[in-house]
């Protein structure tokens, strides 16, 4: 059997780099823990499967998205 989820699927981990430095910041970072160790198992599970892992973030400077 041949490994070709690698060439039809990726894993978009979208927007997890935060530093909840914000007004319910705390709240957000608290809903935020539960997903880490799920997200951990997926994230090796497809390394495993060599499916690539690909990180996007989102940057807010003075108010504007860029």
């Amino acid at each position: 059997m041949s490994n070709e989820p690698s060439q039809k699927y990726a894993l978009l981990v979208i927007d997890i780099l935060n530093d909840f430095n914000f007004k319910h910041g705390k709240t957000l970072a608290a809903h935020t823990e539960k997903i880490v160790e799920p997200l951990l198992k997926l994230m090796n599970y497809c390394r495993g499967k060599d499916i690539p892992v690909i990180y996007i973030n989102v940057t807010i400077v003075y108010g504007r998205q860029i």
